[in-house]
């Protein structure tokens, strides 16, 4: 089922506003349940692909294959099988924008690396509505150069 789920975002020629939509949707969505599964271990693995994003902040592939990987991460700790599903919406993305990454200046990773910071304090402190924000900014960031 997640095949053919994926398979057809795919082929469905979605664009990036489209996919930045449903990735708030569903990762805003699942924050609650982020907040009340997220184990130690978690948070650890988190905070080293945090780390990583600012390290490889240089490489743009290979910090946004990391960025990636905390966002799913962090869908997969919320618990449920079925926003596993779901995940490849992100995975998709991430994987369709590729070449509107490869150029990005290194800022914009620490930028990423930087709010993702902040989120993971907030979700330590079970602070729901500033972890909220915190994601949603770091979804939606662009690098300070692009900002209107």
């Amino acid at each position: 089922m997640t095949y053919n789920i994926l398979e057809q975002l795919k082929l469905a020629g979605f664009d990036e506003l489209e996919f930045n939509e449903a990735r708030l949707m569903i990762e805003l969505s699942v924050l609650p349940f982020v907040i009340r599964r997220l184990t130690p271990v978690t948070q650890a693995q988190m905070r080293n692909l945090v780390n990583g994003i600012r390290l490889n902040a240089g490489d743009p592939l290979k910090a946004d294959a990391i960025l990636m990987d905390f966002h799913l991460l962090m869908l997969h700790c919320c618990g449920n099988r079925v926003m596993e599903v779901f995940a490849n919406v992100v995975r998709t993305y991430f994987q369709s924008t590729k070449s509107l990454v490869k150029d990005m200046p290194k800022e914009f990773f620490e930028e990423k690396a930087t709010l993702l910071e902040g989120f993971l304090k907030a979700l330590n402190r079970n602070d729901l509505p500033e972890a909220t924000e915190l994601l949603r900014q770091s979804i939606e960031a662009k690098p300070s150069a692009l900002k209107e």
